[in-house]
């Protein structure tokens, strides 16, 4: 059996990935003006990446306010709303972890492009909504860490 086309393709539009690099810098912008205690900075940097992950979001994102990365995004803007580096500098470093816990194991961005850490086979036909939302926010999820 063969199995063409796998990995081969980015399953992105251009627009999309603009959004993703978008995205994950001003989360970095935020996390390094964070580190360096600059609030002003980590608030124009925050309100970027708000806008940033309004764009593209959904109820079932991963930055829904019913999940933990969307409760710790909260915890991050009111610490910087009330001036609170340290509690700020906290809730990124759980935002951070919680992220990184929701990466899809066994997948690692490969910087070459050649596709290789994608070439599994495909059960597209079986996916659900759910399915493509869940690897839409993985996806996110991989850009921003």
């Amino acid at each position: 059996m063969t199995i063409s086309g796998v990995g081969s393709a980015n399953p992105y539009s251009a627009t999309q990935m603009t959004k993703f690099q978008q995205s994950r810098t001003d989360f970095q912008a935020l996390g390094s003006a964070l580190a360096s205690g600059d609030l002003s900075s980590a608030q124009s940097a925050l309100s970027a990446f708000l806008k940033d992950v309004q764009k593209g979001s959904s109820d079932s994102g991963p930055f829904a306010s019913d999940s933990q990365a969307g409760k710790d995004l909260q915890a991050l803007q009111s610490a910087l709303q009330s001036g609170d580096v340290k509690g700020a500098q906290s809730a990124f470093s759980t935002l951070q972890k919680d992220l990184q816990s929701m990466r899809p194991h066994g997948h690692h961005h490969n910087p070459s492009g050649s596709g290789s850490d994608t070439a599994q086979p495909s059960t597209a036909s079986a996916s659900t909504p759910d399915t493509t939302t869940n690897n839409s926010a993985s996806s996110a999820i991989n850009m921003l860490l």
